[in-house]
């Protein structure tokens, strides 16, 4: 790898995480460089011509030109996933996104994890940064995780560092932050390894 392609993942991680606030933004730059690193030595090593380059994926989701079916491949890719073990992960249409894939742990850390997920889908595979409370609440419920009385309070928890929120009542709006983003990338890659498609 040369200098110009390290200099190119750096101001990627630094883009990832732009809008977090400090002492988070530091952590968070150090993950996001840490996996696109990663992945850069990855795709170098075994010299697939055929995977998308890092950079290129970033470009392409940012592109207003880009069609749904090419946002969906690089999702995938950068899920680390094929598109067939993402679709065993996600339900995916206009109007709803949900998991289909069984997910452990208590409801609150299935509906932070779970709602990571979902926001992060929306963002770039629909471009919606922002997503209503109530679509949110319904993607998370038609993923199987019940007990949603306590929904608001479960996610704010973590909230700072992985999912913000703005508004109250019916206008209360949920995003993805960028360390929400990556280690959503890792959460649905672990996903479709752990639950792997049955032919």
């Amino acid at each position: 790898m040369d200098i110009e392609q390290l200099k190119k993942i750096i101001k990627l991680a630094r883009g990832a995480v732009d809008n977090e606030p400090e002492p988070f933004k530091t952590e968070a730059f150090k993950i996001s460089f840490s996996k696109l690193l990663e992945q850069e030595l990855s795709e170098h090593n075994n010299k697939n011509t055929n995977q998308v380059e890092v950079t290129s994926i970033n470009q392409n989701f940012i592109a207003e030109e880009t069609d749904f079916d090419t946002r969906l491949s690089l999702f995938a890719q950068m899920c680390r996933l094929t598109l067939q073990e993402l679709k065993d992960v996600f339900y995916i249409d206009e109007k709803l996104i949900y998991l289909i894939c069984p997910l452990s742990g208590s409801e609150a850390e299935k509906q932070t994890l779970v709602s990571q997920c979902i926001l992060t889908a929306y963002d770039l595979l629909f471009r919606k940064e922002w997503l209503e409370a109530s679509q949110l609440m319904k993607c998370v419920d038609m993923s199987g995780i019940g007990q949603m009385d306590h929904f608001a309070r479960n996610i704010r928890k973590k909230q700072i560092i992985r999912i913000r929120g703005k508004g109250k009542g019916k206008t209360l709006e949920y995003k993805i932050t960028g360390i929400g983003r990556t280690q959503a990338f890792e959460i649905i890659h672990d996903l479709a390894k752990v639950y792997p498609h049955e032919n």
